[in-house]
């Protein structure tokens, strides 16, 4: 658990001192924390639950024709698995590509939002970080290319909005449910985007229906067990998404900026209550808005005065800390991250 907890309380530390963005020991912190993360989350050995079959798919994608089309394949995934394979390297090169997109992602998000972006790293950082980019690795994929779509949505750039967000569903099909978020934001492309969404859902038709059968139908519960957890997480999204209508009024943020998270809200608020009948598609589905958690706590402790403002924002980093050893020591699937493994301990 060593490691987990160095690499939390290095942007925790600047939250606890109070050092604001300007501060070059702000700055210094930040761009080395997020350099240490692809280091910690690409160069990572035998690390979350699926490792093993992302090391296998990894061997099988680099030797299919990528020109033979399967409904089943994520082919944003696919592709990169594929293109790294034949050019002789090895599977940690789209370890290192993925944890470099959810870097990235990160740190375009959260500066788009103009929050304390150290803050918002400590609060991401054990859903985010360690469930996510290093357990789902598909699935961080998909959340990074939502950040980013949600970056320049928020700056009004809806084409390369729309090209970000259909990028991350070939990362995994399941981003689709953010669709009509998306589109009810966006002002432009209101005739195209749909024709084109509708040729996605063409072809791969079969697979989507997989999917719902999988988790909502008849075969729910068969290939996947049910998430251990999903409750406590399914509150730890829905509490920021009920703070923050109850002070919708108060934030002082973009409209645009607004908007999203409104609807994210309501979003969130709506899928909760589907949690007794569906806890692993709730579970599954809101993985991808653990970034809503940072940012609302981030834009929340902004409501008071600096001296509260500081105390907040040691409570949350607390609060973070608390939950990233919970997991480590009590988490249901705990032993596939402890003890934590990387290819640079064993040169």
């Amino acid at each position: 658990m060593l490691y987990y907890n160095f690499i939390y309380l290095l942007p925790a530390l600047v939250v606890i001192l109070n050092l604001k963005d300007k501060n070059k020991l702000y700055g210094f912190v930040e761009y080395f924390f997020l350099l240490l993360l692809v280091i910690f989350v690409g160069l990572s050995y035998q690390i979350g639950g699926d490792w093993i079959w992302y090391l296998r798919n990894f061997e099988i994608f680099g030797n299919i024709n990528i020109f033979d089309f399967n409904y089943s394949y994520n082919y944003g995934f696919v592709f990169i698995n594929w293109f790294f394979y034949k050019i002789g390297a090895s599977y940690y090169f789209v370890k290192i590509f993925c944890a470099l997109l959810l870097v990235i992602s990160i740190k375009f998000f959260f500066t788009s939002f103009k929050i304390d972006r150290l803050l918002a790293y400590c609060i991401f950082f054990p859903l985010g970080i360690v469930v996510i980019s290093m357990g789902f690795v598909r699935q961080g994929c998909a959340l990074s290319f939502l950040m980013i779509s949600l970056t320049f949505l928020l700056n009004k750039k809806y084409l390369q909005s729309y090209i970000f967000f259909l990028i991350g569903v070939s990362f995994h099909k399941s981003m689709l449910i953010f669709f009509p978020i998306l589109y009810l934001i966006s002002p432009k492309y209101k005739l195209i985007i749909p024709f084109i969404l509708l040729i996605f859902i063409y072809f791969f038709y079969d697979h989507l229906s997989h999917l719902i059968k999988i988790y909502l139908g008849s075969e729910k519960g068969v290939h996947y067990d049910v998430s251990r957890g999903s409750y406590i997480r399914t509150i730890m999204t829905l509490m920021p998404a009920v703070l923050y209508i109850t002070f919708f009024n108060t934030f002082d943020i973009q409209i645009i900026a607004k908007k999203i998270l409104l609807y994210f809200s309501i979003f969130i608020i709506i899928i909760s209550f589907l949690t007794i009948l569906y806890p692993t598609f709730v579970d599954r589905i809101l993985l991808y808005l653990v970034f809503f958690q940072a940012i609302i706590y981030s834009l929340f402790c902004e409501l008071f005065s600096l001296k509260n403002k500081m105390y907040l924002k040691s409570i949350f980093v607390l609060i973070y800390l608390f939950i990233l050893n919970f997991f480590l020591n009590f988490g249901f699937h705990a032993n596939f991250w402890i003890p934590y493994k990387n290819i640079l301990l064993y040169i």
